[in-house]
């Protein structure tokens, strides 16, 4: 593109070898287009490079091929590491790769990345379970509420958690809290919650 630019506006004048102050010599000009060129473009190619290996790795995935979707995951978060979606990706293809200790680090960048949204806190608390860290998980936990106070299943689903993990006090306060809401999400994890707390 900027090529072409250069060209339309007669670009070969900034080649030209003869004495003139204005006109750009060659030794000079070249690297300057060079560096224009990776200046420019590469930040502009970048995300579109991250949303075809993104678009791989979902192709892997539906065919079964859960490697090569964890390695095009890694190259769409190479390319964007600002970008929290591809680290909830990669995170969602290495825990069905059966590794929950890689993925939770890739959960925990895009809770970093995305603040105040409950899904990326939910994503740390499944990989923190399957890894049998239960206070990462219960911190998680309480920030997925904190950030989305109204969420009656969320709150229904940390009661289920605080019953099962032997916080009593914890899970009867959502229990009363999910009533409190006044709504039927969650209706069912209550009373599995109930059931563990009556068996304890």
């Amino acid at each position: 593109v900027l090529a072409a630019i250069l060209v339309a506006r007669g670009g070969a004048d900034l080649f030209d070898d003869r004495p003139n102050p204005v006109r750009i010599r060659r030794p000079i000009a070249v690297p300057v287009i060079v560096l224009l060129v990776v200046v420019v473009a590469v930040p502009v190619v970048s995300p579109f490079r991250a949303d075809m290996a993104a678009h791989r790795a979902r192709v892997a995935l539906d065919a079964g091929d859960v490697a090569s979707a964890v390695a095009e995951m890694g190259t769409a978060s190479g390319l964007q590491p600002h970008d929290g979606r591809h680290a909830e990706s990669l995170g969602h293809a290495l825990l069905s790769h059966g590794r929950p200790d890689l993925a939770i680090v890739e959960y925990q960048r895009d809770q970093r990345l995305r603040p105040g949204r409950p899904g990326s806190s939910m994503n740390v608390v499944v990989a923190a379970v399957q890894l049998n860290q239960l206070n990462v998980a219960a911190t998680a936990l309480e920030q997925a509420m904190a950030d989305d106070p109204y969420a009656a299943s969320l709150v229904a689903e940390a009661a289920l958690f605080y019953a099962s993990v032997g916080r009593v006090d914890r899970a009867e306060e959502l229990i009363d809290r999910h009533a409190e809401l006044g709504s039927h999400l969650g209706s069912e994890v209550i009373v599995q919650a109930r059931h563990h707390l009556g068996s304890q």
